[in-house]
């Protein structure tokens, strides 16, 4: 818990604590709100009515302005004081109210209610500022997290290129190992081995020098088949490199891609406690709640439906979501505008549905451009660890075509075929010398069993290499 109220913290003390761009939308809101609380405290004054929202609007707002030039000049560079900006936001509406009461008090002659005024006003600005910087916070938030995602992804990608060079590099100078350092020498095997056919004097003799033949078409049929794996077997590459910040459509039609229902809630119980808290105390509080949890059930269930369908058909369904919410809170509206539910001053039906359909229609756009952020964060963290795992990949191949290149130049392989080579030559020289006499049918077989190390050798170099 603690540590969920300290992410809370930084969203809403951050760049985003008070902001031309997150109040401006709460402009027209708190004006709809003042609007109604005068319909109340100076009824059937419409012109008035106006008035004294306006100027406690214009004094509220530019004593926010002045606020925070003065105490929160350093929020872009870091997080202020959580408490400080409680106290602005709150102060903010107690201002409004303030000077809504003084205006229609002093200037207008109408009866003072400064106390309904300034707790209405400070409620619904204070909550109203708080719910704007905490969801503009996570939205920045997040943006900032996707982009340093990105340019991380920008990163690895250099780096793949540069492995994926490296490997290519190493597979040249396998094949090309093989081709240079093995291919002469087998070559000339195969025509030592024919060269000593003459020596068979006896059929066991005759089997081992067959098999010695036998043993040098096998090494280079295998070698030729290594070289051929290499040049028609390439390394795993990544796809070009695609913009991973680019976002599904916010809307769809005119209405938000997500029906928001958590979000939708809290704007819907925040709008209608405030508002029937002043006008009809703890029974307006109550109905208040009944009728957020009967939109929040509604708009759950539609959600459901919604997932059951693809695009477009689920953009034919959004209105009639929008008209149901519009549906549901008229009826009940209009249900508990009865005198037995002892509302002093009940909701005109037809705006109850309206403003309703209002707070939806924003919670909605809000969670929308959240879960997009998210989305991307997702796909960027899932894209670099494939790239991540992607590379680890392409390192080991080019490792091991590296050994590919030291075991056919200067390790066993290249020994092992020396050594037949050497053994040969000898067995050549003696025949025609008429110097040492080894014994024969040991000595190829000697030379056939390092052949068969040799093959086997490079066969296993092949599958390693290939198996990663």
């Amino acid at each position: 818990m603690k540590e969920k109220f300290e992410l809370f913290k930084q969203s809403v003390t951050g760049r985003w604590c008070v902001s031309v761009i997150s109040a401006a939308p709460l402009i027209p809101l708190g004006f709809a709100f003042a609007l109604e609380r005068e319909s109340v405290l100076a009824p059937g004054r419409t012109g008035q009515q106006i008035m004294i929202c306006v100027a406690g609007d214009l004094v509220g707002y530019f004593y926010l302005f002045v606020m925070q030039m003065v105490f929160l000049r350093t929020r872009y560079q870091k997080a202020q004081n959580f408490w400080l900006c409680v106290f602005i936001w709150s102060s903010t509406g107690l201002v409004r109210g303030l000077l809504a009461d003084f205006y229609a008090h002093s200037v207008l002659n109408l009866p003072s209610h400064l106390a309904p005024r300034m707790i209405n006003s400070a409620a619904f600005t204070g909550c109203s500022l708080l719910l704007a910087a905490f969801y503009f916070g996570t939205i920045s938030q997040r943006r900032v997290k996707n982009h340093a995602l990105n340019s991380l992804n920008g990163l690895l990608e250099i780096d793949s290129s540069q492995i994926e060079e490296s490997h290519i590099q190493a597979r040249k100078q396998a094949i090309s190992g093989f081709q240079s350092a093995l291919e002469p020498r087998i070559k000339q095997l195969q025509t030592l081995a024919s060269g000593i056919e003459k020596l068979g004097t006896t059929q066991e003799l005759n089997d081992a020098i067959a098999r010695l033949k036998v043993q040098t078409q096998q090494l280079d049929w295998q070698l030729k088949s290594e070289v051929s794996k290499m040049e028609k077997n390439s390394f795993t590459t990544m796809q070009a490199r695609e913009n991973v910040l680019t976002r599904s459509p916010y809307m769809k039609g005119a209405f938000p891609s997500i029906l928001s229902v958590r979000t939708s809630f809290v704007v819907l119980l925040l709008g209608g406690v405030v508002g029937q808290a002043f006008r009809n105390s703890l029974a307006g509080i109550l109905v208040a709640i009944i009728s957020s949890l009967l939109i929040i059930t509604f708009l759950a269930a539609s959600r459901e439906v919604l997932r059951r369908f693809k695009s477009p058909i689920d953009s034919w369904i959004f209105p009639f979501v929008y008209l149901g919410v519009f549906g549901i809170q008229y009826f009940y509206s209009s249900f508990t505008a009865h005198p037995q539910f002892h509302l002093h001053a009940p909701y005109n039906p037809w705006y109850s549905g309206v403003k309703t359909i209002v707070g939806v229609y924003i919670a909605s756009l809000i969670s929308t451009l959240l879960a997009q952020q998210e989305d991307v964060f997702i796909r960027l963290a899932k894209k670099n660890q494939t790239r991540l795992i992607h590379d680890k990949a392409n390192e080991v191949a080019a490792q091991d075509m590296t050994r590919v290149v030291v075991a056919t130049n200067f390790g066993e392989i290249q020994g092992k075929v020396s050594g037949v080579i050497f053994a040969l030559n000898l067995l050549t020289n003696s025949a025609e010398g008429g110097g040492f006499k080894p014994e024969l049918t040991g000595y190829i077989a000697n030379a056939n069993a390092l052949l068969t190390d040799a093959i086997s050798d490079i066969r296993h170099l092949g599958v390693k290499e290939y198996s990663n």
